[in-house]
């Protein structure tokens, strides 16, 4: 899939600043959630379990900028408070939960606040206490109020949200969720990738998933849960897992948009995404299947028993990529005496850094231009391909874009040249 990285357009004009930030909250291990087996009011038990350290999950503030296209700094914010529901929370000094606002001290030592990144802005939180206990086993809403800084328009605050869920599963009971193997869900440069894992429960006990070479599919990864899922579905069942990416407002089956491929059925237990992959946020769904099933218990295909399912988004946090043209003459002006042409030549750029075609390194990544002429009025006039240097079908002819006399003689000397940068 193609995914567009940078666009500029050089002509007379003024472009107005549209619409405002977005503030969304994200968990760095997918789901936000515990399951538990027993009387969520006498300590049951639980998974994850919050109070050990290789466990517990953090949920990201996250906050996007039309102005830059991007992710925005942790400078550029700040977290004014955290929110059980509508109930506030209060922290100590070191950021640690005391209970809340009020006073009270529910949720005193479940939640603390860290720099997800490593760094000094403590701007997100950690789950690290069991909250089962706290709601009685009733789910809720993690809010965060956010004031983003401004200093041009001035500051604005926004809500951010994510939902907490509580789930009290029996013995028998198999769920799933997705997870980012990488240890995110997060693209962060343009070489990036996150890779997707599943992890299955029965009631609360961790499966071990083991990949088998056998299956309906030859050259397929089928998934075996082992014997101990035959409560409900047979005796040492293989199952897998399928893949599919919301796209126009529907799932479709992965196929040509991430790796690994395959044709119907995916039972590859990872999946693994690229930033080309993703405009700005990919909905990804895994469903989890009995692959040799009872015929009593296959779906509309014959074939397969659905057993669970799990979503989980990737976003793309990589700098906003801006494009430099150059003109020749410089100022992309056309001389009738001279009856020459403007030669337009773009360069990629990531913050600072200036982006080259390759793959070694964090800002060098496959890519190229396109290019499309239009006159005032929006009609296309002629489009182009222009190509980086190191791109297999660069030329010195393709290496820039060229805007005639002519172009402005029929177009009523106007006219609006586009560039827009394609990941390969």
């Amino acid at each position: 899939m193609s995914k567009v990285i940078g666009s500029i357009a050089q002509g007379i004009g003024l472009v107005r600043d549209v619409g405002s930030v977005s503030v969304s909250l994200m968990c760095d291990q997918g789901d936000l959630f515990q399951n538990y087996s027993g009387d969520p009011a006498t300590t049951p038990d639980v998974y994850p379990d919050y109070s050990v350290a290789a466990q517990q999950r953090t949920v990201r503030t996250m906050v996007f900028s039309p102005k830059t296209g991007g992710v925005v700094a942790k400078t550029g914010y700040e977290v004014l408070g955290w929110y059980v529901g509508d109930t506030a929370l209060a922290f100590d000094s070191a950021g640690l939960c005391t209970g809340l606002a009020s006073g009270a001290t529910t949720y005193a030592g479940c939640f603390k606040k860290v720099d997800a990144d490593g760094g000094s802005e403590k701007e997100d939180l950690l789950i690290c206490g069991n909250l089962v206990g706290q709601t009685g086993g009733a789910g809720f809403t993690l809010k965060a109020l956010v004031k983003v800084i401004d200093a041009v328009n001035g500051d604005t605050k926004h809500w951010a949200h994510i939902p907490f869920m509580m789930r009290s599963v029996r013995g028998d009971d198999i769920t799933m969720e997705i997870y980012p193997v990488s240890g995110s869900t997060n693209i962060r440069n343009l070489n990036d990738t996150v890779k997707l894992g599943v992890r299955a429960y029965l009631g609360l006990t961790p499966l071990n998933i083991a990949q088998t070479v056998d299956g309906p599919e030859a050259g397929a990864t089928v998934v075996n849960l082992g014997t101990n899922v035959a409560i409900s579905h047979g005796s040492n069942r293989k199952y897998g897992i399928k893949w599919d990416i919301l796209s126009g407002g529907s799932f479709k089956t992965v196929n040509a948009v991430c790796t690994p491929y395959a044709t119907k059925w995916h039972y590859h237990d990872t999946l693994t995404v690229a930033a080309k992959d993703i405009q700005s946020q990919l909905t990804v769904r895994a469903q989890l299947y009995c692959v040799s099933c009872l015929a009593s218990q296959t779906d509309a295909t014959g074939m397969h028993a659905w057993l669970a399912q799990d979503m989980i988004t990737v976003n793309d946090d990589t700098d906003p990529c801006a494009i430099v043209l150059s003109g020749n003459p410089p100022d992309f002006m056309i001389r009738e005496r001279d009856n020459a042409p403007c030669a337009i030549t773009p360069a990629l750029y990531q913050g600072d850094s200036l982006v080259t075609y390759g793959t070694g390194g964090a800002t060098q990544m496959v890519f190229h231009y396109t290019v499309t002429l239009t006159n005032t009025s929006g009609t296309t006039i002629r489009t182009g391909t222009v190509y980086p240097a190191g791109h297999p079908s660069a030329t010195a002819a393709n290496k820039s874009f060229p805007v005639t006399l002519n172009d402005l003689v029929d177009n009523n000397d106007a006219v609006v040249v586009t560039f827009e940068a394609i990941a390969d």
